[in-house]
C-alpha cells in the first residue's frame, strides 16, 4: 500500500496563532507532572466541594438512559462479531509487577487536530486516556483492550458509570469519596444482576465474581477520583473541551456504552487472537480502523513477527493512525518531567514497515521520524529503507 505524502502538512503541525496555546500546554504540562509528585493544583470549582475523605456519606441517583442515542443500533452481523472478539491468553507476568490503573501520560492534546471527528474504530490499550481521545475522535466503535485483564474488569465498571451518570460531573463524583458508598451499593446491585443474569462469573463463583470488581472500584477510587480532577483541570486551562467538560462529547462515549459499541477484552498486541479477531469483526461490521493507540507498549517488546502480522491485517482507513508515546530520551521529550516523546504514523505508512522495515523496536523506527512542533513530537512519512531481506511476518493461524 502507499504510504502518506510526504509533502502532506503534518498532523501535529501547529499554525502561528496556536503558538500560545501551545506554550501554554507546556505549563501546564509542568504543573500537572508537579502535581503528581505533591504539588498542588486545584480542580474545577464546580467539583471541589465534597471530595475531602472526611466528608459526609453523599447520595446521587442513578441517571435514566440517554434519550437520543448517538449513533444508530448495530446491526445483528456486527453485534455478533463484535462479540466473537476473543481474549488472549493472561501474560506470565506483568510489567513491574504492576496494575497500570490510570494514565502517566499528560500531553495527549498534540493529536487532538489530527484524530477530531475520525469517527471509524478507535483501537486503545490502557485505561483513561482512551475516553480523552474518544471524545475527540467520536469512535463508531470503541475497542479498550489490554493485556492485564483487571484493566478490562475497570472498563467494565467505567462503563457502567457512565451508563448512570447524565453529566460529566455527576460520572466525576462517582470516584468521590463522599459519593463512594453510594456507588459502591449501585455497583453491587448491578455486577450482582450480571453474574446471575449472563452467567458471567461462570467457572469462578458469582459472589467471587462481584467481589472481586468491588474491589477494583475500592483500589482504583482514589486514583481515578485524582486523575480525572487533574485532567479536567489541565484541558480547562488550555481551553481544550474534553469528555470531562463537554456534554457532547460525554453523551458519545456514554452512547458507545450504551448502544453495545465499546468493548473491554483482555488483548496482547503481539499475540494470536484478540487483534486479528477484531480486524475481521470491523471488516464484518464495515468499519474502517481510524485510531489505533499504543501508549509506550512497544518499549516492551520486540516488532515480532506476530505484532508485524497484527497491525498488516487491520482494515486502515485512508484517513487512519498510530499514536504511540516512547520514553527513550534520545527522541527528545515533550515535557521533561513526563518523559514522554509523542509520535503519529499514518495506516498505510504503518503497514509498510510492518511489511518491509528490517528494525527490531519502534524506537529504531523513530530514527526515520519527521521532527514536528511543539518540540518532542515527530510523525512517521518516510518509507523504510531498502533491505536485503524482508522481516519475518507471522502466517494467520
Amino acid at each position: 500500500m502507499r504510504s502518506l505524502p510526504s509533502r502532506r502538512p503534518s498532523p501535529l503541525a501547529a499554525p502561528a496563532r496556536r503558538s500560545s496555546l501551545l506554550a501554554s500546554s507546556l505549563l501546564a504540562s509542568s504543573l500537572l507532572a508537579s502535581s503528581l509528585l505533591g504539588g498542588p493544583l486545584r480542580p474545577s470549582a464546580a467539583l471541589a466541594k465534597g471530595n475531602g475523605e472526611g466528608a459526609s456519606a453523599l447520595s446521587l441517583p442513578a441517571a435514566p438512559p440517554l434519550a437520543a442515542l448517538p449513533l444508530p443500533p448495530l446491526s445483528d452481523a456486527a453485534r455478533a462479531a463484535l462479540a466473537s472478539v476473543r481474549a488472549d491468553p493472561e501474560p506470565p507476568a506483568l510489567v513491574r509487577n504492576s496494575h497500570y490503573w490510570v494514565s502517566n501520560e499528560h500531553n495527549h492534546q498534540v493529536w487532538r487536530d489530527a484524530i477530531a471527528d475520525i469517527g471509524g474504530a478507535l483501537v486503545g490499550v490502557g485505561t483513561d486516556q482512551n475516553y480523552l481521545l474518544a471524545g475527540w475522535a467520536r469512535p463508531e466503535l470503541l475497542v479498550l483492550m489490554d493485556f492485564d485483564g483487571e484493566i478490562a474488569k475497570l472498563h467494565e465498571l467505567y462503563g457502567y458509570l457512565f451508563s448512570i451518570s447524565a453529566t460529566p460531573e455527576d460520572f466525576m463524583r462517582r470516584w468521590q469519596q463522599p459519593y463512594s458508598a453510594d456507588t459502591r451499593a449501585l455497583l453491587r446491585a448491578h455486577l450482582e444482576g450480571a453474574a446471575a443474569g449472563e452467567g458471567a462469573a461462570a467457572g469462578e463463583g458469582a459472589a467471587r465474581w462481584v467481589e472481586r470488581r468491588l474491589k477494583i472500584y475500592g483500589v482504583t477510587r482514589p486514583l481515578i477520583d485524582r486523575r480525572l480532577r487533574r485532567t479536567r483541570a489541565k484541558y480547562e486551562a488550555l481551553k481544550i473541551p474534553t469528555f470531562l467538560s463537554d456534554q457532547g462529547q460525554y453523551d458519545h462515549i456514554r452512547g458507545l456504552w450504551a448502544q453495545g459499541r465499546a468493548l473491554a477484552v483482555r488483548g496482547d498486541l503481539t499475540a494470536n487472537a484478540t487483534l486479528l479477531d477484531l480486524a475481521r469483526a470491523l471488516r464484518a461490521a464495515g468499519v474502517e480502523l481510524r485510531v489505533l493507540y499504543v501508549s509506550n507498549a512497544e518499549q516492551y517488546f520486540d516488532l515480532t513477527p506476530e505484532y508485524r502480522r497484527n497491525l498488516i491485517e487491520q482494515p486502515w482507513g485512508a484517513r487512519s493512525y498510530l499514536l504511540r508515546t516512547l520514553g527513550w530520551s534520545v527522541l527528545g521529550y515533550l515535557d521533561p518531567e513526563e518523559a514522554y516523546h509523542y509520535n503519529i504514523q499514518g495506516g498505510a505508512n504503518v503497514q509498510e514497515w510492518m511489511r518491509k522495515g528490517s528494525y527490531s523496536k519502534a524506537g529504531q523506527i523513530l530514527r526515520k521520524r519527521t521532527k514536528t512542533q511543539p518540540e518532542g513530537t515527530s510523525e512517521m512519512r518516510e518509507l523504510p529503507p531498502a533491505s536485503r531481506r524482508a522481516p519475518k511476518v507471522a502466517p494467520l493461524p
